[in-house]
């Protein structure tokens, strides 16, 4: 299937702070093997995919998530016409880029099942831990609502195959379609810009709505 590229580039920066340090909680393969997975909204087999790359620290792409996606998702995901495929890109080089990877592990320690909803909790509840000298910690406490053990959640942010795995994705992002900023949409074949009127057009042309 042909792709569509919708790039916005709104974060970047330079140098990143230390991040979390290790747990004695092991994961388990079972659960490491759903946290490495692709997150996707909606039907799996939806004809049209929307790929979103997006870095939990980017404020562009706390409004794209809370703003733009829950339309898209009332008029296109919940039909089966399209499927969302969320992809973590902490920005290269940015100041927050390990509090960016802590926070992709994170959403993804709470499971397939509420990946989103902790995507939603991070997302709304940026403000109440970007800024705080220790944003790992804060973002636990956002976290709450999922009742994950803080043991787990130190381990998902210290897990090396969860960062490699989001390292991976990145590095696919900025061969496949040259992505520099968040956020960056990609719909099956051109190039829009990022706001909903657009997204909206393209996806009606493409479902017949």
């Amino acid at each position: 299937m042909s792709l569509l590229c919708v790039l916005l580039t709104g974060c970047g920066g330079s140098s990143a702070p230390t991040g979390p340090s290790g747990s004695s909680y092991v994961i388990p393969a079972a659960d490491l093997a759903e946290m490495l997975s692709e997150k996707v909204m909606g039907n799996a087999s939806a004809p049209v995919t929307v790929i979103e790359y997006s870095s939990l620290t980017c404020p562009h792409c706390a409004t794209f998530q809370l703003s733009t996606v829950p339309p898209m998702k009332s008029a296109y995901i919940d039909s089966g016409k399209v499927k969302l495929v969320y992809r973590d890109f902490p920005v290269p080089g940015a100041s927050t880029a390990e509090v960016a990877y802590a926070g992709a592990a994170l959403a993804r320690c709470a499971g397939n099942a509420r990946y989103f909803e902790a995507l939603d909790l991070l997302y709304r509840g940026q403000e109440s831990w970007i800024s705080k000298s220790n944003p790992w910690a804060a973002m636990k406490q956002v976290m709450a609502p999922i009742g994950l053990a803080s043991d787990k959640m130190d381990a998902c942010m210290a897990s090396t195959e969860i960062r490699n795995e989001v390292s991976r994705l990145a590095a696919e992002a900025r061969t496949a379609y040259g992505v520099g900023g968040t956020p960056t949409v990609v719909i099956n074949g051109q190039k829009v810009e990022a706001s909903f009127a657009k997204i909206d057009e393209v996806l009606r042309g493409m479902t017949g709505q």
